[in-house]
């Protein structure tokens, strides 16, 4: 029997609620991750100035809205997440309102909003306590409101609709910005594409002026007095410095896009080593096999699938393109176009797959927006069953990669809990009243924060004692018989000879030991 539009539209809905449940899941049961332990031990913990601290590691937006509910709900992991649950309920109700939009309630609806919420990166985002699930929110619904302005035809100054619709995209995408300071990329990008959609035709310059007052007044303003209101203070401090994060090369940047969305779990181990401990022996044959298939996706697969945007793009010139199409499509090139021209400017890195993940759903919709307006051609309808083919396939790629056990991107801290809490069950065995703790710089943040989570503070504050990172900490000796407890990784092994010392915690995997020492 073949499905009808109302199965359709069931089977988005129930993507959508299961994706839902599975971000309210993770954000009630996974460790708290490194990058969320640094924003709560930075900015939360504390008075309410430290919010107002300029970094990079703060998300403004989310920031402000974490601090009452740890406040009112108390230090909990769940309570840390809960702000970026409301991105996830927006995003994901963006996600199906904007399909429905653009590709009406068919197959294509489905696979829109099964292709926006499946993708394991963007997954893990939709849960984690850090501004990224919230910006991508804002900007999914300020893409939803430019879509409907440009069904608004003719466009006429003084139409409320559209003063409507401009108004409220413009607003949104204040608030992604202030959510992170990366979707300025794609804030512009889009209003770039408005600018070459707007633009009047050649000796009518009463309409061009109006129309440019008529933009000015409700898309540019109402952007920039809710941007600068939230995020002037943070301005006056910001520096260069702040935006060093990122790949040297492009081909870093597009190796870790692809592997992050379609080599999820098998570079998950990869990915962590690079940054928190040496990889273990055990991983190296299948990374041989994933390397070459990252390096397929991200020097074949991803450009030609920029190529076919491009290439699409400009057939259409000359047919009946939609309008959306034409949003859609030069947002996403004005996204490339901006990254390079911030690299080859101002000298800053590539982005990491996280500092650019707008550009997951704004890639995924022009392509199958672009898809369909050449399919409505007749001159290329054989692009349909093509793209109908690997759309399935991407959808059982992004659904064969869901788990609930950490980030991928922190995937190391799954243990963080674990090993706070065997160090509190251990000093309270052996009568210890005010255990002293200290390692390596990697698990700072979260045993501080475990600190404050399980009401621990008769533990003291954990130091930093690790001469990998000198960086950390100006006094960086390790003094292991100062501590009752000691973590330590491979790259910071302390001298331990002459003291009795005591395994308390042990991971082979992430190769850290947590070690009792007898002072």
């Amino acid at each position: 029997m073949k499905p009808t539009s109302p199965a359709y539209r069931a089977l988005a809905i129930a993507i959508v609620v299961c994706v839902f449940a599975v971000a309210v899941y993770r954000a009630k049961t996974q460790s708290i991750a490194h990058d969320e332990a640094l924003t709560y031990v930075w900015f939360l913990d504390g008075p309410v100035d430290k919010m107002l601290q300029a970094d990079s590691n703060n998300h403004v937006l989310f920031t402000f809205l974490a601090k009452p509910c740890v406040q009112l709900l108390g230090v909990t992991e769940f309570s840390l997440r809960l702000p970026t649950l409301l991105g996830a309920a927006g995003y994901l109700t963006g996600s199906l309102l904007l399909s429905a939009e653009l590709f009406g309630d068919g197959i294509w609806f489905a696979l829109s909003v099964a292709l926006l919420s499946l993708n394991p990166t963007i997954m893990d985002f939709l849960a984690a306590a850090r501004g990224y699930g919230l910006g991508l929110a804002c900007l999914c619904g300020a893409v939803l409101f430019l879509t409907r302005a440009t069904r608004v035809q003719p466009i006429q100054p003084g139409d409320q609709r559209l003063r409507t619709q401009w108004a409220l995209a413009s607003v949104l995408l204040a608030l992604a910005v202030a959510a992170n300071l990366t979707n300025l990329i794609p804030a512009l990008s889009l209003a770039g594409a408005l600018a070459v959609m707007l633009r009047p035709q050649p000796g009518d310059a009463a309409q061009a002026s109006s129309l440019r007052k008529e933009v000015a007044q409700w898309f540019v303003w109402p952007g920039l007095a809710v941007g600068f209101s939230l995020l002037w203070p943070f301005l006056l401090q910001v520096r260069r410095r702040e935006f060093i994060v990122g790949y040297a090369s492009a081909a870093d940047s597009l190796r870790d896009l692809f592997d992050s969305s379609f080599l999820y779990r098998w570079t998950e181990d990869q990915f962590s080593g690079l940054s928190a401990t040496p990889l273990s022996p055990q991983f190296w044959p299948h990374q041989v096999f994933t390397h070459q298939v990252s390096a397929l996706g991200a020097f074949l697969v991803l450009p030609l699938l920029l190529l076919f945007l491009f290439a699409g793009f400009l057939l259409l010139r000359k047919t009946n393109r939609s309008r959306a199409c034409r949003l859609l499509v030069g947002a996403v090139l004005g996204c490339l176009a901006l990254n390079l021209a911030f690299h080859f400017v101002f000298h800053m890195k590539y982005p990491l797959c996280r500092i650019c993940l707008y550009l997951i759903p704004l890639f995924t919709l022009s392509g199958l927006v672009l898809v369909r307006d050449l399919s409505a051609t007749g001159e290329h309808r054989w692009l349909h069953v093509i793209a109908l083919v690997l759309c399935a396939v991407a959808v059982l790629d992004y659904a064969a990669e869901i788990h609930t056990a950490n980030f991928r991107y922190n995937a190391y801290d799954d243990i963080s809990r674990d090993m706070f809490l065997s160090i509190s069950r251990d000093a309270r065995q052996q009568g210890l009243a005010n255990p002293r703790t200290a390692g390596t710089w990697w698990y700072w943040p979260e045993m501080n924060f475990y600190r404050r989570r399980y009401h621990s503070e008769w533990i003291s504050t954990y130091d930093i004692k690790d001469p990998s990172q000198a960086w950390a900490n100006a006094d960086n000796a390790l003094r292991p018989a100062d501590y009752d407890y000691f973590i330590y990784t491979p790259q910071n092994i302390p001298d331990l000879a002459g003291h009795r010392v005591r395994t308390v915690f042990q991971s082979d995997r992430w190769m850290v030991t947590v070690v009792q020492i007898d002072r």
